[in-house]
């Protein structure tokens, strides 16, 4: 099966979405039919909740907790680790991080 890390903005945008055929509402099918499976850490999942509940949004808050529960029960639990490696600072990537909604895991 398939890893993935998904962005806050995928969800997001899938569930404003009035397109059942827009690669975001896609990827968020593919993770609660089990095709996917998410990989999250603590700090990913705080986000999805504190963005899924932003005013401006007006999800339904039972919406919300279904969501995230089905998220949670769909997800592989990652630890963050140190690495040598250095990585470029999003300012300098620019638009580019902005559209790579979708990052494959492949250890």
């Amino acid at each position: 099966m398939r890893r993935a890390v998904i962005d806050t903005n995928i969800i997001v945008s899938a569930l404003l979405s009035s397109n059942d055929e827009a690669a975001t509402v896609k990827v968020l099918e593919l993770l609660l039919k089990g095709q996917i499976l998410s990989v999250v850490t603590d700090s990913i999942l705080q986000e999805y909740e504190e963005v899924l509940r932003r005013k401006k949004f007006s999800f339904p808050e039972e919406n919300v907790s279904v969501l995230l529960n089905e998220i949670r029960s769909k997800s592989v639990f990652a630890s963050p680790c140190k690495t040598d490696t250095e990585l470029p600072d999003e300012k300098m990537i620019g638009h580019f991080s902005r559209q790579c909604f979708l990052m494959m895991i492949s250890c």
